[in-house]
């Protein structure tokens, strides 16, 4: 797994929390549950976000698939409130904090490629059309990150059609088909 990849997997932390119990009741009920502690990073999967005259770039051409600005929301990209405490003192020697807030991009970790989206090659690739999708999530009662699903067709060939988790996917825009170890021109007779 490269850069992009291990920065969303290494989001995945499970942080142990126990709910305790108020009543007498509720200690015969209490089962310590374990969440995800999902903390969103300044660090992003794309080198940097651009926007100039109405237009925005994520800045990633080296990528085997063309995806825009407009996929901020498919690879979990949002532009935050961030507050930042700025500790000093003052003219008596007396210690201040004063808080000041920025917007900064940020990024999650649960990818969400739709149906419908289509993303155009750099290279030589097929075009790639997502036919069905289900969204990255956290499974509470498993206690697992859901991966999700892309089913997506091979424009080129017709008729082709193959379903991956959503970080196999995002694999396949940066990387392409075969650093899946798929072979995409393989004979569909």
């Amino acid at each position: 797994m490269r850069v992009e990849l291990t920065l969303l997997s290494d989001m995945w932390k499970l942080a142990p929390r126990y709910i305790k119990p108020k009543t007498r009741e509720d200690i015969k009920k209490y089962i310590p549950v374990k969440r995800i502690s999902i903390h969103r990073k300044l660090k992003l999967i794309v080198p940097s976000l651009s926007y100039e005259n109405s237009q925005g770039d994520l800045n990633n051409d080296y990528w085997v698939y063309k995806v825009p600005f407009a996929f901020r929301d498919a690879l979990d990209i949002k532009l935050e409130k961030k507050a930042k405490k700025i500790i000093y003192y003052d003219d008596v020697g007396n210690e201040q904090t004063k808080t000041t807030y920025y917007m900064a991009w940020t990024q999650g970790c649960l990818l969400n490629f739709l149906e419908g989206d289509l993303f155009q090659p750099t290279h030589d690739e097929p075009c790639l059309q997502i036919r069905s999708a289900k969204p990255m999530c956290w499974n509470s009662i498993l206690g697992v990150m859901d991966q999700g699903y892309v089913e997506y067709e091979l424009i080129s060939k017709r008729g082709i059609f193959m379903t991956v988790s959503q970080m196999d996917f995002l694999r396949i825009l940066i990387y392409g088909e075969k650093s899946l170890g798929i072979d995409i021109w393989r004979n569909s007779n």
